[in-house]
């Protein structure tokens, strides 16, 4: 930028990195408006254009819902002619304002975090549980699970983590951990839990 007393400024502008992984499907926003969804073992990509402002994503097994502004749109993979096809094809549309800072995707739900608090919504958009937790979640992860009773664990700024069966009203705590929570996973066995906390251990 240059100003009326010689002086030049130069500005960098940085959006903040919107995107989601599950398994071998990893998907990132592009040029504000479109998803690229990418399979990790084969470089595969396909490109979704949303014509609108892309805020956030989430991917879990055929499933891919991408939030909008005043809606929250769900894709659903077409695996008919190939375990690597790269077709998505949009089967529901949320047609409702929903504020959340992280984004969940199951097979028949979509499930918010706003700080505390933990929503569950069905595809109608109608909200069908609600979980309120003692400290702000930090990481969210769906770890799956039978259709419609999915498992997630919960990292929380607190050290805390949790796991939450979608159809019970009831945490269950996991670790207490004494440093907050950056990320987290669960082995494919299911025995081994696997943290990364905000000292980077």
């Amino acid at each position: 930028i240059g100003c009326n007393d010689g002086t030049l400024v130069a500005c960098d502008t940085l959006f903040n990195t919107v995107h989601g992984l599950y398994q071998d499907r990893y998907a990132h926003r592009d040029t504000m408006s479109d998803v690229i969804v990418q399979h990790l073992i084969t470089d595969q990509k396909v490109r979704i254009k949303t014509r609108d402002y892309v805020k956030k994503i989430a991917v879990y097994r055929g499933r891919l819902a991408i939030q909008l502004p005043k809606s929250v749109l769900i894709y659903e993979e077409s695996t008919q002619d190939s375990q690597y096809d790269m077709s998505y094809s949009l089967v529901q549309k949320v047609n409702q304002e929903l504020e959340c800072n992280l984004l969940v995707v199951t097979s028949m739900h979509l499930i918010l975090c706003q700080e505390k608090r933990l929503q569950l919504y069905d595809f109608h958009g109608d909200k069908i549980r609600e979980w309120v937790l003692e400290a702000t979640i930090r990481y969210i992860r769906a770890v799956g699970g039978p259709s419609g009773r999915e498992a997630i664990l919960i990292g929380l700024r607190s050290g805390d983590v949790y796991k939450i069966f979608i159809d019970n009203h009831f945490p269950i705590l996991v670790v207490n951990h004494p440093h907050p929570i950056r990320c987290l996973d669960l082995s494919c066995s299911r025995n081994k839990l696997a943290l990364v906390d905000e000292k980077s251990r």
